[in-house]
């Protein structure tokens, strides 16, 4: 951090923050808060959910490709991503069609 913004933010404490980064500064830290207002500030960023398509499908070619291996039907498969990701049916199984193809 430059010197000038160390001392702008070096009193913030976390009820000082805007709600929706108030979060940020109780998980991550006030440290990592304050850099991301240095480094980041007036950005608005998208934080994927761990079941997003592009964050979730090496999980799913992963899992499949194991389970594969062990014998189990495409349809058995399905049960336990399903079972595992709290994903639909219908999602898993159109997951496991684009990544792995057989």
């Amino acid at each position: 951090m430059r010197v000038k913004e160390e001392k702008l933010i070096e009193h913030v404490s976390i009820k000082d923050l805007p709600d929706g980064f108030q979060y940020v500064g109780e998980i991550c830290g006030m440290d990592l808060a304050k850099q991301l207002m240095v480094l980041l500030g007036g950005m608005n960023i998208y934080i994927p959910k761990v079941t997003s398509e592009k964050i979730i499908t090496p999980y799913i070619r992963k899992r499949f490709s194991a389970l594969s291996e062990s014998g189990l039907s495409k349809i058995k498969i399905s049960q336990i991503l399903v079972n595992e990701t709290g994903l639909a049916y219908s999602t898993v199984k159109k997951l496991i069609k684009n990544c792995c193809k057989n």
